[in-house]
């Protein structure tokens, strides 16, 4: 039993590591752009946290000013501003960091697509030369559809794959 465990603890180690090899080969060209994308995804995941963090300090200035002193981070803005303008600086605060959020994820949507593209752009000119240093003869006894289809579709379907996988990763 242990014997085909390990084996299997082996092989599917064996599998992870070919299917990352794989995914760091097709994006080889662009490895500086996916650490980049990757360093604004998990900036992305530290300001959402912060922003829905946020609120409940928020709430807790709101709904009972005296509990201010059991939380550390509005005793600090309380003796900094006053006690005076507690709720005006929570609440801005929390309105800058969702802010800086919303700011944040727009930046990461945009160089996903910019990633993506320049992927789809690769790959589609790969197909292009591939079938331009063909035999003419290979090439016109195929449909038109799958020269179409592996020029234009392909590509897109497969940029659309690796940004859905950016938007999964957050």
């Amino acid at each position: 039993y242990s014997h085909t465990k390990s084996n299997f603890i082996i092989m599917s180690h064996i599998a992870v590591s070919s299917k990352f090899s794989l995914f760091f080969s097709i994006i080889a060209p662009y490895r500086f752009r996916f650490y980049i994308l990757f360093f604004i995804l998990v900036l992305s995941a530290i300001a959402e946290t912060l922003s829905i963090g946020s609120v409940f300090p928020l709430l807790l200035t709101i709904v009972d000013p005296q509990s201010v002193s059991s939380n550390t981070f509005l005793v600090v803005i309380s003796n900094f501003f006053g006690e005076k303008h507690l709720l005006l600086i929570a609440s801005l605060l929390t309105l800058a960091l969702f802010f800086c959020r919303t700011v944040i994820t727009l930046l990461r949507s945009y160089y996903a697509a910019f990633f993506t593209n320049s992927l789809r752009h690769k790959w589609t000119s790969s197909i292009f030369k591939n079938y331009l240093q063909g035999r003419l003869l290979d090439i016109s006894m195929e449909k038109q559809g799958n020269l179409v289809n592996s020029m234009i579709s392909e590509p897109i379907y497969a940029a659309k794959a690796i940004n859905s996988l950016t938007d999964l990763c957050v």
